[in-house]
Order: C-alpha cells, then structure tokens, then sequence
C-alpha cells in the first residue's frame, strides 16, 4: 500500500553480474549499434513489464547537462532527470527491444535540455504527496569502469555500499567493475522489503543470463529462477480435486439425500424437500419461457426465501442469475437488463420490467430437471457500481464457482447442524458463496431481513435466536458490530471477512469478545 505522504527512508541490495554475462552483454549491444546503457535499460524494461503486467514501460535516468566546452568549469548542479519510455508491446524478442531502447534513448538525449520541471509543467499530471510525478523508478550507468585498486601490498576491490535514503521508489545503479558489472538497488523501504527487492535482483541477473544466451527469444518467454516460477505456480494451483459438479447438481443432491432437513430460514424453515420443489417449480415455468443454457435472467427481489429459490431456480434451469437490487433507480435497473440482454426478469414489481416478467411465486411441474450444465457455462453476472462511469458486467462461470466453493468446503467444513446467516446485498459478489454453499453442504441458511446489514444490534439478534454458527462481515461492518452492548452469541464459532485491510487490533477485539470464535481473513 502506498503512503499518503512519500517516504525517503531507503534500503539497498547489491548485485554482481557474472564477467561472461557481462562480456556478452557488451557483444550484443555492439552487434546491434547500442550502447550498454541502452541493453541494459531494455532488460530492466523486460524485468518492470514483466513484474507490473505493464508494456508501457515509463524510467527516468539522471543526465549531465553540460553540452557547451563553456560551461564544463562552472561550479553547480548541472544534473537533469531524462524520462525515457520503453514500448514493450506485441512480445518483441529481446534483440528488437534492444533496438527499440536504442531509438528511445537517442531521441530523449537529443531533447536532454528541457527540463524535467518543464516537463511536469507542461504535461499536468495528477499530483499526489505520495509519489514523484512521471516516473517513480530511475535507472543509471556509470559507464566508466573502476580500475583495480592497490595500497601498498594490499589488494583491495570496489563495494557498492548504497545509502539509506531513496530518491524514488525504486533506483537501479549498474557500475562497471574490472571484467564485470554490478550495482545497487535502492529502495523505499515504506513500499517494498529486502526479501522483495532481493528476489527482483535475481530476476534481473536471470533475465540478463536467458537474454543474452538467446537474443531472439519473446522477453514473456526469458526464464526466471526456476525457484521462484515453482512457488508461484503453487500459489495459483487452485484447481479443486475431483470431477466437476455444477452447483445446482450438488444441492438437488442434498434436497434428495436430507428432505426433511431445515434449509432455509426467512421467518420459518423451509425443509430441503420443500426449497427443492420450489426450485424445481420455478425452473421449469422458466424453461417454458424459453430459458435455455447461458442465458441471462434477471432477479429483482427483496432479501427473502424467494430469492433464495429465484437465483438457485434461474441456476437449475441453466440459466446465469443478473442480480438487481429492487432499491437502485429504474434508470439503472434498465440499463443492466438491456446491456445484459436478459430474456427476464424475476419480480414482484413486473411494471418495472414490462413485457419480460415472471412472478417468484410462479410453479410449473417440479420434476426433476433434465438440463446438462457443462464447466463453462455461465453461472451469474454481476455489474460494477459505476461509480468510474458507466456500470460494467462480469459474467462468471459454473467452473469458476464450483472451484471456489469446492474450496470453502474443503477450508471451512460445515455439518448438518451448522447455520449461516445470509445478509450481504446479492449485487456484491460475497452474497455468492452465502446463496449457494451452505446448501451445497446441507446446512441451514439463515436470510437476515432487508436492511439487516446496517442494524448492528436486531442482527446479533437474529444470530443468536436463530444459532447462527457462520456468518461474513466485512471488517468495517465488524468493528461496528463490536460496539453492541450485548455481544452474545453462543452458538458463533466461525467469522469470515473479507472486502477490506482486517487490522489486527480488530481480531484482537473480536477474540476477546468471542472466545473460541475462528477469524478468518479471506
């Protein structure tokens, strides 16, 4: 997390660059008519692009400017910051970008006397306290090699010592050492740590080994450290074990093997038996209208057992769920249908949606559904707030939400006799898990009422009358809830959160309030 005001303390990790790299590094450049300091502005290019997913790759490097023999005895600061753009795009190999940083760095230090104050001026960007204007990372070569050193009968070599401030975030310093290269990196220690900027120091010396071995291989392809690749192929290998089940094969599995248990509360408990003739029922009025796999159907319901069985319905019959929450303008309720192109709307309020409605209370035969989901198809589609512009869509699928409730229940066991309660706002996507897993596991799935959310004190209520066991609440949500004068709830042992920074002091007040109670940061 950036700070809001820019920090100057600064740490530093040396590198050394192996004399036959080094060596290679200098033939390559003289092969294609550039300078070292143009080779290796091309690696540090490839290593930011391929660490930020960025292709426009924007440094700045300190220039000398001192272009007339006149002004070479005077005394001052004759230094200037040249930024330079490195255009990464379309995969070049690493030779063409070679090229590309080449063009680049002629074209700015024929332009070197302007500025960079005049830049920034002329230019406008957005200014904050936290960050240099342009560019945040600087990268310079000095370019004359350092002799080696004698004293008397002892031998003696050059140590890049660094310092313990940072000019930017992030300052790459190449030197030429007798036979080799090495250097420095600086950086802000509030933005990154010595293990951080240790592992980008052995990328860089990686890139620069594959670089040179093989010039004319796409930079995505130059290797890192094999270590490195392994630990994060582990960290994304979050396939679920097994075959695939799509979300709704599961739960009619659970309304087979348990109907009599209690599966939705909204005042009074739905068994699974009954939910899951509802659900049927619903889903094959929906199939009647024409619903087949992949197509979008709205939900416009209050928080309530009818939403419950509307979205797992819409699911069942093989279609994806548009979330709309019943209190947002009709104007934006409008959009989202037409930008989605729902062929309908499940409602209470069918003058809202005119021509495309469907009651919740609608029934047809609720025998088993004969609709085959494969792991693509579309599960849910859920738009942004719009709060940068106009809302956005993400459609996600049923191998995608297989895979994370998989997961939760892998990670989060529940039972039988476990209760979650249900009371985020359905348009946000946490309201996902709360729909479909606990059912998934046979549990009881507590529905807050609408408003719930924002009354602190009637959901503890609700939590502890109902023996709530599960419940989510972002950290904010948390806090206030910790603030209730009566904080019981015997039955709690699970607390998830996730959606914003959980401080620990927060934990720490919510393990004194609850003891015994799991927290979870998700």
């Amino acid at each position: 997390p950036r700070p809001a005001r820019r920090g100057h303390d600064g740490g530093n990790v040396p590198f050394m660059i192996s004399p036959e790299v080094s060596e290679r590094l200098r033939r390559l450049g003289a092969d294609e008519n550039a300078s070292l300091f143009m080779t290796l502005l091309a690696a540090f290019a490839v290593l930011l692009a391929r660490h930020t997913g960025q292709r426009d790759i924007v440094v700045g490097t300190p220039a000398a400017e001192r272009p007339r023999p006149e002004l070479e005895p005077l005394i001052g600061f004759f230094l200037n910051t040249l930024v330079l753009r490195t255009d990464c795009s379309g995969d070049p190999t690493f030779r063409e970008l070679v090229g590309r940083a080449r063009t680049t760095v002629l074209e700015a230090f024929a332009n070197s006397e302007v500025p960079f104050e005049a830049l920034v001026e002329d230019l406008q960007p957005r200014r904050d306290l936290g960050s240099t204007p342009l560019v945040q990372v600087l990268f310079s070569l000095e370019d004359a090699e350092r002799s080696e050193l004698r004293v008397g009968e002892l031998d003696a070599e050059w140590v890049s010592s660094g310092t313990t401030t940072a000019k930017f975030d992030l300052s790459l310093y190449v030197q030429r050492f007798p036979g080799r290269l090495g250097g420095i990196f600086e950086y802000r220690t509030d933005l990154f740590d010595a293990g951080t900027v240790s592992r980008l120091a052995g990328h860089f010396a990686a890139l620069l080994s594959a670089a040179v071995a093989d010039p004319d291989l796409p930079v995505s392809e130059l290797p890192l450290p094999a270590a490195d690749v392994a630990a994060v192929e582990g960290w994304n290998a979050t396939g679920a074990a097994g075959a695939f089940t799509a979300v709704p094969d599961a739960v009619a599995r659970r309304v087979a093997a348990s109907p009599e248990a209690p599966a939705v509360w909204d005042g009074s408990w739905l068994t699974y038996g009954e939910f899951g003739a509802r659900v049927r029922g619903l889903a094959a009025v929906l199939r009647e209208r024409g619903v087949r796999l992949g197509d979008v159907v709205g939900v416009c319901l209050p928080r309530g057992a009818d939403l419950i069985v509307a979205v797992h319905a819409v699911m069942a019959a093989g279609g994806a769920y548009l979330p709309l929450e019943p209190d947002h303008p009709d104007e934006r309720l409008a959009f989202m249908v037409g930008d989605a192109g729902a062929r309908i709307v499940i409602t209470e309020e069918p003058e809202r949606f005119p021509g495309v409605t469907v009651s919740p209370a609608a029934s047809g035969e609720p025998a088993p559904l004969e609709v085959r989901i494969p792991p693509s198809a579309p599960a849910y589609l859920i738009y942004t707030s719009g709060s940068t512009g106009r809302p956005k869509g993400v459609l996600v699928s049923h191998e995608a939400i297989a895979n994370r409730l998989g997961w939760m229940g892998e990670a989060f066991p529940l039972t039988a006799g476990d209760r979650v309660v249900h009371k985020t706002p359905f348009t946000f996507d946490v309201s996902v898990w709360e729909l479909f897993w606990p059912l998934m596991e046979g549990a009881g799935l507590v529905v807050a009422p609408p408003g719930a959310h924002r009354d602190t004190a009637a959901l503890l209520h609700l939590m502890r009358r109902e023996n709530v066991s599960m419940a989510h609440f972002v950290p904010s949500m948390l806090d206030a809830v910790m603030e209730v004068p009566d904080l019981a709830v015997p039955s709690l042992r699970r607390v998830v959160c996730s959606g914003e920074a959980l401080p620990s002091a927060l934990v720490a007040r919510v393990h004194a309030a609850w003891p015994g109670v799991e927290v979870h940061n998700l």
